[in-house]
C-alpha cells in the first residue's frame, strides 16, 4: 500500500459518527478474543437459520393444532410449553452474560465508544457485537478499552479500539459510517435552505 492510500485509509478509519445501534459486549481474556468472536459468529449464523426453521415449524404446528384427538392435542401443548420455557431460559442467560440494548454510540471503522453501567478498566479486552440496523448486518470486533470515564453517577463512557475485526466487517462499518455521514450532510443542507 502506498503512503497516500495508507493515509486515506487511516483518515477514513477515524471518521466518527454518532448513531443509535444495537450493541452488546462481553469482557474476555486477550488470548480468547478470536475464539469468542468465532463462537458468537456461529451462534449468529445459527440464529438466522433457526429463525427460518422456526417459521417453517410454526406453519406445520398450526396444522397440528387442528388435531381432534384430546391425548395428541394435550401432548402437543405440553411440548410447546416446554419449548417456550427453554427459550425463556436461553434468553435470560443471554441477558445475564452480555450487556445488550439499543444505545447511542460514537462509531468509526477503527473503534466504538458507548455508555455502560458496568465499570470497565482501560486495557481490558472485549468482544463487541454491533447491529448495523439500516444495513441489517451484524458485525463482530475484538478490541481493547482505550478510555473509560465515569461521566455520571453509575455511568461510564467507554472507548474501544478494534484490534480484531474481519476486513469485510470493517468495510461494512466504513460503508455504514459514510452512508450516515451522507444523510447528516443532506439533513444539514435542507436546514440551511
Amino acid at each position: 500500500m502506498n503512503d497516500a492510500s495508507h493515509d486515506n485509509q487511516e483518515r477514513r478509519q477515524f471518521f466518527r459518527i454518532d448513531d443509535t445501534l444495537a450493541l452488546s459486549w462481553v469482557a474476555v481474556a486477550p488470548n480468547r478474543i478470536g475464539a469468542v468472536m468465532e463462537q458468537l459468529r456461529r451462534e449468529e449464523d445459527l440464529g438466522v437459520a433457526a429463525e427460518e426453521t422456526f417459521a417453517a415449524l410454526s406453519r406445520r404446528a398450526e396444522k397440528l393444532r387442528r388435531v381432534q384427538e384430546p391425548e395428541i392435542r394435550a401432548l402437543f401443548e405440553l411440548v410447546e410449553q416446554r419449548l417456550e420455557m427453554l427459550a425463556d431460559r436461553m434468553l435470560h442467560w443471554d441477558r445475564r452474560n452480555t450487556r445488550a440494548d439499543l444505545q447511542q454510540v460514537n462509531l468509526s471503522a477503527g473503534g466504538v465508544a458507548f455508555r455502560t453501567v458496568q465499570p470497565v478498566l482501560v486495557g481490558e479486552c472485549m468482544v463487541i457485537r454491533l447491529g448495523l440496523l439500516e444495513m441489517r448486518r451484524t458485525v463482530f470486533a475484538g478490541g481493547r478499552v482505550v478510555r473509560s470515564q465515569e461521566d455520571a453517577p453509575g455511568q461510564w463512557w467507554v472507548a474501544v479500539a478494534f484490534q480484531h475485526i474481519r476486513e469485510e466487517d470493517q468495510q461494512k462499518v466504513l460503508q455504514y459510517t459514510l452512508h450516515k455521514q451522507s444523510l447528516q450532510i443532506k439533513a444539514q443542507q435542507k436546514q440551511g435552505e
